[in-house]
């Protein structure tokens, strides 16, 4: 090719969140150095700080946890990686866990929006709408005959879909910021300028109204369906100082709670008295955040008896408010409330410098060989580390590895287009020829 194409990464703020916005490209070629190409942008939005999502199921089971191009599924009981969720290429914005926690629902940069089974990570179904860039927000209803998205485009509408067919069913709101499912699934509450507008999700009609004093960004619920928390601001731009609105649907009656902080993200507790926020901002280009514990029942600060400092975003609370979870240095931990002590749930930073490389695969749910240049690993799920199985005979960098389902054989195809096949435990090449054109 004659010409060398230049692409910068933008810095922007989005929806009240620090992101950077990717270029990726799709490109056609007639032939493997045809001048002539048909290029398409597709913009991915994700955490400048590359900072993961946590999610807990309803039932308390399950703890998902979304990392950029890989989603990890684990049990809470038994602290082990139950299943992962590679991506296509694209990288995941968001992912959640059905309630019955039978499904996983994930969506990408390019509008993709896919529901997984959560034992066998296979496919249910797979919505494509390039309309529908940078998904931002995805809930299961519990009856699994719904899910609701929301894009991080600030101007943008509510979809609603079913669940079986992928069809959209409708489109609500012109401004959403940000929206909850009720408990029961029957209802919808979303942000939109300065209301919190309550919906039935079956018919799509606006049952309740709240107008509020100021403008509203995120919002959460209680389990009980008592009380919404929302972070309200006075004028509607970036960098405005945030107060907490707490809001009692069944009264109608809500409190204000101020805050120093311009640009807030929260975690509310099942029992909804008790939210964490955190205001992030960048310091001499490190990126700083801020983790506060409020009490919204006495309306101040709550010392949970743990240096804040230690813990950082995304924080989500266990079933019974008993425990904390949050990532940390690519590794999950938990904070027991009670004990008030730190302890490490699980290891995924021996995993982290293999994700860029390529993405890994499951194994009847134990085992994943990940590869990175010129060493394959074998990595043992229950146990979050690498069991003691390295190559060190490989002369070339590895494109392509497939191994059989109980992780004794696996062959590979290095860059000098050469496939080899091993058996792991003995360390021995048992194949080797030359092959131009195929792939696995």
């Amino acid at each position: 090719m004659n010409k060398t194409e230049k692409f910068e990464i933008i810095e922007q703020h989005i929806d009240n969140r620090l992101i950077n916005p990717i270029e990726q490209f799709e490109t056609q070629a007639r032939l493997s150095c045809a001048p002539e190409r048909s290029i398409k942008s597709v913009i991915t939005a994700r955490n400048s700080s590359n900072t993961p999502e946590l999610k807990i199921s309803k039932k308390g089971h399950l703890l998902l946890l979304q990392y950029i191009v890989i989603v990890y599924i684990y049990s809470i009981q038994n602290r082990k990686c139950l299943q992962i969720i590679p991506s296509n290429g694209a990288y995941f914005n968001c992912a959640n866990i059905s309630p019955d926690e039978k499904f996983v629902i994930t969506g990408e940069a390019g509008g993709t929006i896919t529901i997984w089974e959560t034992t066998t990570a296979k496919k249910v179904i797979e919505i494509n709408n390039p309309k529908d860039r940078g998904v931002g927000k995805l809930e299961i209803t519990p009856d699994n005959s719904k899910f609701v998205m929301k894009l991080l485009n600030k101007k943008n509408k509510l979809s609603v879909f079913d669940f079986k067919t992928g069809k959209r069913l409708y489109k609500v709101g012109n401004e959403v910021k940000d929206y909850v499912l009720s408990s029961d699934g029957k209802t919808v509450y979303y942000s939109e300028n300065k209301e919190i507008i309550n919906i039935d999700l079956q018919s799509g009609k606006i049952i309740k109204i709240f107008k509020l004093d100021g403008y509203v960004d995120e919002i959460a619920i209680s389990n009980d369906n008592k009380t919404i928390v929302a972070i309200e601001s006075d004028e509607n731009y970036e960098g405005s100082k945030k107060k907490i609105r707490v809001l009692d649907i069944q009264n109608e009656t809500s409190k204000l709670i101020k805050t120093n902080t311009s640009r807030v993200h929260i975690s509310l507790n099942p029992q909804g008295n008790l939210l964490f926020t955190n205001d992030s901002y960048y310091k001499d280009s490190k990126l700083i955040q801020k983790i506060d514990s409020w009490n919204l029942e006495e309306e101040n600060l709550y010392d949970l008896g743990i240096d804040l400092e230690k813990i950082n975003f995304p924080i989500v609370f266990g079933p019974h408010d008993e425990r904390i979870y949050f990532y940390q240095n690519s590794n999950l931990f938990y904070f027991d409330i009670k004990l008030k002590t730190i302890n490490l749930f699980w290891s995924i930073d021996v995993l982290n410098p293999y994700l860029w490389q390529k993405a890994p695969f499951s194994l009847e749910n134990k085992m994943i060989v990940v590869c990175n240049d010129k060493r394959i690993n074998r990595w043992n799920l229950d146990e979050g580390t690498i069991d003691n199985i390295t190559f060190n005979k490989i002369d070339q960098r590895i494109n392509e590895i497939v191994s059989n389902n109980d992780a004794t054989l696996l062959a590979y195809k290095n860059s000098e287009k050469q496939i080899e096949v091993w058996e792991i435990e003995k360390h021995d090449c048992l194949y080797k020829w030359d092959s131009e054109n195929i792939s696995f």
